[in-house]
């Protein structure tokens, strides 16, 4: 095989044996793999159409996808139309590692929306996946809206005044009245029907975008009308209903010892689906804030057995609160099966440094202490 090939299947196999959220890609497709590369120079070579089985090709567009870290630089992805979170050292949870930006028509609107995020990743905050999709989302609905409502379909910045954003504020407000669809769509899917709650979103993440782009005196985007990006107003208050309790029937229901048993068969693999919702119900945590309790996350103060958690959805980190006794036992139980995992895979108990950044189940030592 050609040295170049080589190096990019084997970094490509490190890559994505490293990753915590990957897909299993099962030896003998990439024995596959390796022979449909072998006549080539480098992956890139390749004709993806020529390739039959479906395995093999998904797996070659994951590997060139890999490449691309490797073979583009911050500017290039800008000037294609796509985020690569990697280029700024960050992968946000539960998230792929590239941000497609490429349904946003107006040019000038894709590359403020880069920059800020691009701004955004070079700072100090950590940032979750819901960030960069409901902006993007708020970008993608004024983008729309400009399509249809502008002579120039919004491509010309300085042309765009306070009177078009009045008029994008008006249609948005009259579509959540009337719970008509929404022009943009989320993650390519169907549009979705407008809502207050989408309204005062889309609003709050256009006002601070632009009000970003007013603090930028030596920004690309000065050619904007400042007009326009002061007019983007917040989205207001929303009327908050508290959620009603569970009913008396359907909290015995939960608690019944033939449902428990029965989401417990759901998880032969006693990976901590019954243990979440336990949790769950004895903490009155997130199931995100459960699921990802580190391995040392307990604690007895005065007798009184703590938890430790993070509130990642305020920003809140390393939280403590009281649980009860049996909560204590359930997360104690949790702790020895992910331990005795770990000493079964690898002939050894863990290190300091590996428990330290565990969650819900045991990583492979290469991952150095993220959530497998």
């Amino acid at each position: 095989m050609h040295p170049l090939m080589k190096a990019e299947l084997k970094w490509c196999l490190f890559r994505h044996a490293r990753r915590s959220n990957r897909s299993h890609w099962h030896l003998q497709v990439i024995q596959g793999v390796l022979i449909e590369c072998w006549p080539f120079t480098a992956l890139e070579d390749i004709d993806l159409a020529a390739i039959d089985r479906r395995d093999h090709l998904l797996t070659i567009k994951g590997m060139l996808r890999e490449l691309k870290i490797v073979y583009s630089m911050p500017e290039d992805a800008r000037e294609a139309g796509y985020l690569q979170f990697e280029h700024f050292g960050v992968i946000p949870d539960r998230t792929a590692s590239e941000l497609d930006l490429t349904m946003l028509q107006q040019r000038w609107l894709r590359d403020l929306l880069w920059d800020y995020f691009a701004f955004m990743l070079r700072s100090s905050q950590k940032h979750s996946s819901a960030f960069f999709h409901t902006l993007r989302r708020a970008c993608q609905e004024l983008g729309a809206f400009l399509e249809l409502a502008e002579p120039d379909r919004g491509h010309d910045l300085t042309t765009l005044t306070r009177r078009d954003v009045e008029r994008f504020v008006a249609d948005i407000s009259l579509r959540a009245q009337e719970g008509l669809a929404s022009l943009g769509t989320a993650n390519g899917l169907r549009p979705s029907t407008m809502t207050a709650v989408t309204r005062k979103k889309i609003l709050d993440d256009l006002h601070k975008l632009f009000r970003w782009v007013l603090d930028q005196d030596e920004h690309e985007h000065r050619r904007m009308n400042r007009d326009f990006a002061r007019a983007f107003p917040t989205g207001g208050q929303t009327l908050h209903r508290t959620r009603s309790p569970f009913t008396d029937a359907s909290a015995e229901a939960l608690a019944a010892p033939d449902n428990l048993a029965r989401l417990a068969e759901t998880d032969p693999a006693d990976r901590g689906m019954l243990d979440i919702w336990r949790l769950t119900a004895a903490t009155g945590r997130r199931p995100g804030e459960v699921r990802e309790l580190r391995l040392d996350c307990l604690g007895i103060v005065n007798r009184v057995p703590l938890l430790w958690h993070d509130q990642t959805k305020v920003g809140n980190y390393d939280e403590a609160i009281r649980i009860p006794k049996y909560a204590h036992q359930i997360v104690l139980t949790r702790r020895r099966k992910t331990i005795a995992l770990f000493e079964h895979r690898f002939g050894r108990l863990p290190t300091p440094q590996e428990r330290a950044g565990w969650r819900s189940s045991p990583p492979t030592p290469a991952i150095h202490g993220a959530s497998a």
